[in-house]
């Protein structure tokens, strides 16, 4: 189980950050029925409304978090995908 400080820290190391708050909200521009979510920036230079990204889970964050971890340390153009169940690098 990922805790919070991880999330916190891990966001920190990759340049992203939390949108408006840390718990899982529902966004008044969230469409309707939607369930609650983590709300990230993932560049926090541009903390823009049009650039959030949802997560369902820390866990989930986390897959995320490690995944631009893992790109960034490659060499290539590397791009993060949900593959179902992670983030992973392509």
């Amino acid at each position: 189980m990922t805790t919070r400080k991880q999330i916190e820290r891990g966001l920190e190391e990759i340049g992203a950050c939390w949108a408006i708050r840390s718990d899982k909200y529902i966004d008044p521009s969230d469409e309707l029925g939607s369930k609650p979510t983590y709300h990230v920036h993932p560049d926090r230079e541009y903390p823009h409304v049009m650039y959030i990204m949802r997560f369902e889970s820390l866990d989930m964050l986390w897959s995320w978090i490690a995944a631009c971890k893992k790109a960034a340390m490659g060499s290539n153009h590397q791009v993060v995908c949900w593959t179902g169940d992670k983030f992973d690098v392509l």
